[in-house]
């Protein structure tokens, strides 16, 4: 199996009903600017002490926003899907991160190319085509 992840962008496909993604700290949430103050949630203190998010870093202060898109090209083209707003493109087509010099610590660690996240992110992807092109 190939592991291109300019073809792939599956690590940033959300692959639940939330409203952000990946976790940011505030030193990354500076780095990232103007593009960060528009598409990073910042959390107020409640949502940082809950516990939900008891186990997650404490430097913690928001995270990057999920964006609901109509798929342009590919095998899930033509259906809407939730993704992480730095991801352009077309997953399992072809993908860039706008931040990706920029992009914060949980994206450079969750998930890493062939390793065990993405095989299991790549064969439910499959699976779910599948199950698609049958119904």
């Amino acid at each position: 199996m190939e592991f291109d992840c300019l073809k792939c962008g599956l690590c940033c496909w959300v692959h639940k009903e939330q409203d952000c993604y990946a976790e940011v700290t505030q030193r990354e949430l500076k780095r990232l600017g103007s593009w960060g103050k528009r598409n990073v949630k910042v959390f107020n203190v409640l949502e940082l002490i809950s516990p939900m998010t008891a186990t997650l870093e404490s430097d913690m202060v928001g995270a990057i926003k999920s964006e609901s898109r109509e798929i342009q090209a590919g095998p899930v083209k033509g259906y809407t899907v939730l993704l992480c707003a730095a991801l352009e493109g077309s997953p399992m087509h072809s993908v860039k991160c706008k931040i990706y010099k920029k992009r914060p610590s949980s994206c450079k660690t969750s998930v890493k190319r062939g390793d065990a996240a993405c095989r299991k992110l790549r064969e439910g992807f499959l699976t779910g085509v599948a199950k698609l092109d049958q119904g």
